[in-house]
This record gives C-alpha cells, sequence and structure tokens, in this order.
C-alpha cells in the first residue's frame, strides 16, 4: 500500500527502506559507506530494500567456511545396561577412527516405554566425538556390537569450542571412513531397547 502525503512529491512504502517519488532509487552523492569486514553497506536517503538485503547476503558468505567447520563436528550418543558393552563400543569406534574419544558415564537411571509397558534400566552411556561424514558408519559398527534390539542413538551439532581441540579431534578420525567387514553381533542375541525382555 503507498499513502501520498498532501503537499509533498514523497511517497511512502511500507515495504521499502527510502521514500522517494521516483520508483527506481539511487544512491545520493551523499551516501555514506559503513564497512563491515571486507562488505560495505551504503546509507543514505534513497537506498532501496534490495542493497539492505545484498549487503546482509555479503556478511552471512563471509562467516559461512567458519560456520561450515564448526557443523562438521557431532557427539553421537548411545546408552547400554551393560559397562562391558559400552567399553566395546568405545573401544571399537576409537580402534577404527571412526571417533576421535568416547566417554563413558553413568551408571544412569532410566525411566521408559517399550513395547506397550513402563520399564526402567540401570544404563550406562557412551558419548562419541567425530564428524557428519563418519555418522553412517558409526551407526552402523553401533548397531553391530550393541546388545539392544533398537539402541539409543542420537547426534548433537557442536557449535562451538576450543579451536585447538577442534583442530585435534578432526585429524583423530578416519579420511576416508574405512570399510568393515561383518559386525561381531551374534544373531539371536539381540536384546530390546534397554535391555528388556517382552512379556
Amino acid at each position: 500500500m503507498v499513502r501520498r502525503r498532501a503537499g509533498s512529491d514523497f511517497t511512502h512504502n511500507p515495504h521499502s527502506c527510502y521514500r522517494s517519488a521516483d520508483p527506481k532509487p539511487a544512491l545520493t552523492a551523499g551516501a555514506r559507506q559503513l564497512r563491515v569486514g571486507d562488505s560495505a553497506l551504503y546509507t543514505g536517503q534513497k537506498i532501496g530494500l534490495t542493497d539492505h538485503l545484498q549487503h546482509d547476503a555479503e556478511i552471512l558468505r563471509a562467516f559461512q567456511p567458519e560456520a561450515r567447520a564448526m557443523s562438521e563436528i557431532i557427539q553421537v550418543t548411545t546408552t547400554t545396561d551393560q559397562r562391558a558393552v559400552a567399553e566395546t563400543i568405545a573401544e571399537t569406534l576409537l580402534a577404527e577412527r571412526l571417533a576421535a574419544c568416547v566417554t563413558i558415564g553413568g551408571p544412569v537411571h532410566s525411566v521408559y516405554r517399550w513395547q506397550g509397558r513402563r520399564e526402567t534400566a540401570e544404563e550406562w552411556t557412551c558419548t562419541a566425538k567425530t564428524v557428519r561424514r563418519l555418522y553412517t558408519a558409526v551407526e552402523t559398527r553401533l548397531r553391530a556390537v550393541h546388545n539392544y534390539q533398537e539402541p539409543e542413538i542420537l547426534v548433537t551439532d557442536v557449535t562451538g569450542g576450543s579451536a585447538s581441540y577442534l583442530d585435534w579431534l578432526r585429524a583423530q578420525v578416519a579420511d576416508p571412513p574405512p570399510q568393515h567387514g561383518p559386525g561381531r553381533h551374534e544373531p539371536g542375541t539381540a536384546r530390546p531397547h534397554h535391555g528388556t525382555e517382552p512379556s
């Protein structure tokens, strides 16, 4: 919607950053430049919304490499009711360079539903620090050595951290992902989620 003010040649467009009777705004001679990195933001009476959007896009592009570097780091978490299984998971991922570090925590008390029943369990958590390109291989190995029929496998993006630690983490994992043979999981030994036997 455009409203014309009585006695004025200017029009006001609520969707525009300029006020002018000219539908094709141009930068005035006195426009100021504000430097943000290598991008210039031009401000003046007749600057259009398009100019602002282009500037914002330039700023986002400047930060994209750093954002991509952060988003490639992930944590993969699983749980098991056996400490020995947790240790096997950690040793497997570390030996095959699918994770730089696996932290085992617990025991913790879990309350959940399985096959329509409320269950509880004492469990250990395994949190693997790795990179996104290895996730498929990590999940495959987790399922191969896990004792649950449907294990909890959750991914968390790492959005920040010590630059030197993240560099160390990247250097510890495989590139490219290693090829694996059959897992050590024995047929018929799978247990339901959280180790609860169905009735």
